[in-house]
């Protein structure tokens, strides 16, 4: 059986997440190297991808799953909007408060928030 959570239990925002324009890409060689190097993570995830959708199929079905995806997008909509200034995640040059800025390693712009000040403790 499938876990039965709260949507609050699952709402969330992104954390560490690439900005746009981030992503780099690969050479076919550096990509077969990834394959390589991840295959047993590839094979577990193939596996557990398999085994979720055949117990949403078996379960709830995928017009319940849909009805649920919705409305936890309208859940962070809200949450986004009660709780951050932008209502987004935003380019670290613009995070406020030093400590909610995202570590940075590399050329990638990890991006970051700007909680409404009221918030923070709540």
């Amino acid at each position: 059986a499938l876990p039965i959570w709260d949507m609050e239990d699952v709402v969330y925002f992104k954390l560490n997440s690439r900005g746009k324009g981030n992503n780099e890409n690969l050479t076919q060689c550096s990509k077969e190297k990834v394959k390589e190097f991840c295959s047993l993570d590839w094979k577990l995830y193939q596996h557990f991808n398999r085994t979720f959708w055949q117990k949403i199929h078996a379960t709830i079905g995928m017009e319940k799953l849909q009805e649920e995806l919705k409305a936890l997008r309208d859940m962070q909509r809200e949450r986004s909007t009660m709780c951050l200034q932008e209502g987004r995640a935003i380019n670290i040059t613009h995070v406020k408060d030093d400590n909610l800025k995202p570590y940075q390693s590399g050329k990638a712009q990890i991006m970051g928030y700007n909680l409404i000040p009221d918030r923070k403790s709540t």
